[in-house]
């Protein structure tokens, strides 16, 4: 500390040789003294800010880890979904389905949708739907998807019931949903 005068409090060119150096001794001593206690102060605040630090890296990781977790568990439930309708559908395909022939387009939509299809009753129609189109590719258009996206369970019957009353014997009779749509469309 001793030849540093441009940062001193006092400016020690302005004083005589010896107050220059009882300033300077005492800057010294002081210092000295000083300097310990500083040294852990310093390190108290390093340390305190990494601590801060850290606790806001950790809320943020575990931020990170629930949001995958749900995003996880949210994919598990969609792929579930399709796997159900996949699976529903594969029984009713027709010995000479063209499953081949359904446009790329159509299939990456109709996944799409019916992947946030949990209802049974709904996967059912869904799985009719992939396979109608299986067995006769064109068969549904890309309209009629986003129709049945918008569709819940008690609409579809309301819709269903509706086909009944104004088609009448068209829309009869044990055949599900679907098929009575198919039919009178």
């Amino acid at each position: 500390m001793g030849d540093n005068f441009e940062s001193s409090l006092i400016n020690l060119g302005e004083l005589s040789k010896p107050a220059t150096i009882l300033v300077e001794k005492i800057s010294d001593a002081v210092g000295g003294i000083f300097k310990p206690y500083q040294i852990i102060r310093v390190t108290k605040a390093e340390a305190q800010a990494d601590r801060v630090r850290a606790e806001n890296q950790i809320e943020i990781s575990d931020l990170h880890r629930r949001a995958f977790h749900r995003f996880l568990n949210e994919e598990a439930i969609k792929q579930n979904n399709i796997e159900q309708i996949t699976e529903k559908a594969l029984p009713l395909l027709n010995e000479d389905s063209h499953p081949k022939e359904i446009d790329n387009d159509w299939i990456v939509s109709f996944f799409d949708r019916c992947r946030l299809i949990s209802n049974e009753e709904m996967q059912t129609l869904w799985s009719r739907v992939l396979a109608g189109e299986a067995n006769s590719p064109g068969r549904f258009s890309k309209r009629t998807l986003s129709f049945l996206t918008g569709l819940d369970k008690q609409e579809a019957e309301a819709f269903h019931f509706a086909l009944q009353v104004s088609l009448g014997h068209w829309c009869r009779g044990s055949v599900n949903l679907l098929r009575r749509a198919e039919l009178c469309l």
